[in-house]
């Protein structure tokens, strides 16, 4: 996503309007054991990629996964609809 979905106009005008966070998940260190079991509980789901949608208290607000997240068009509406 990152590379091809992330980087059109679209979406990129709607991710200015949010704090980029990345939190690995995936590579099995001691922190990232952490940060699975924080996604897990935040978000009910540990599935990668995740993207969510969290405000300064730490309430989700939104969150999709790759299905949503691999086409632009539907990455914008999602993040206009997200809170950004």
């Amino acid at each position: 996503m990152e590379f091809r979905v992330f980087p059109e106009p679209a979406v990129s005008a709607e991710l200015k309007k949010y704090i980029r966070v990345r939190l690995y998940t995936d590579n099995g260190s001691e922190a990232e054991n952490k940060n699975g079991q924080y996604a897990l509980e935040l978000l009910n789901n540990a599935v990668n990629p995740l993207y969510a949608v969290i405000d300064g208290e730490g309430k989700l607000l939104a969150s999709t996964d790759y299905n949503i997240a691999k086409d632009a068009t539907r990455m914008t509406a999602w993040l206009k609809s997200a809170g950004g």
